[in-house]
């Protein structure tokens, strides 16, 4: 989690739900940029 919020604040993202699966997670969440998403994305998963 300390990933995913530091990629938030790094990305200009809001998250407004999450849901941890097994195997994966679900994100419900806005970018104030039109890159914000995918940039927090990258930022997790790198």
């Amino acid at each position: 989690m300390a990933y995913l919020s530091d990629a938030l604040v790094k990305n200009n993202c809001r998250l407004y739900a999450f849901v941890l699966m097994t195997s994966h997670v679900h994100l419900l969440a806005l970018g104030e940029t039109s890159s914000g998403v995918s940039g927090l994305m990258q930022s997790v998963y790198r």
